[in-house]
């Protein structure tokens, strides 16, 4: 074989060598690309998921809260006398939920299912809002209108009640 022929070849040979490593190195930085970007939506879900259970665990274990739920359910008269304090971060709660909720930190089909029934019942009591100008509570209006509207159209799918 000449000269010229194994030169071509040696050179042809590399060029497919160094074209299938430029092709390695680029599946390999789109794979890793791919497994980080992945990991940090699991980390997003978990923090997210984690959040969410604590906020639940405030509502539940403070007794504050619980006192007043309990009151609300039994449209209690207790309610008018309530520090306008108390009420405000009563209410003001359910105003944290609804900014998660409006940033899409939780989804609207989770909250609604955990705290939807709280929340207006909280916000139909007159006895709760005695002492208070509820007007000026939209954020808490605008949330009460969307757990209502998720009442009347939840069913429930699994891939909706998640983080």
């Amino acid at each position: 074989m000449p000269e010229t022929e194994k030169k071509g070849k040696s050179s042809k040979l590399l060029a497919t060598l160094k074209d299938m490593t430029t092709l390695l190195g680029i599946i390999a930085t789109v794979v890793t690309l791919y497994i980080g970007v992945d990991e940090h939506r699991l980390q997003g879900t978990q923090s997210r998921a984690e959040h969410f259970l604590s906020i639940r665990h405030q509502f539940r274990d403070s007794e504050s809260f619980r006192q007043i739920t309990e009151w609300i359910t039994n449209n209690d008269d207790t309610l008018r006398n309530l520090s306008p304090e108390k009420k405000a971060n009563y209410a003001g709660f359910f105003e944290e939920l609804a900014l998660l909720v409006n940033s899409e930190q939780v989804r609207i089909e989770v909250v609604s299912y955990t705290f939807g029934f709280y929340a207006i019942q909280c916000w139909e009591s007159k006895k709760f809002w005695h002492g208070l100008e509820q007007d000026g509570w939209v954020l808490l209006k605008d949330f009460v209108h969307q757990m209502k509207q998720a009442k009347q159209t939840m069913q429930y799918r699994r891939d909706e009640f998640r983080f």
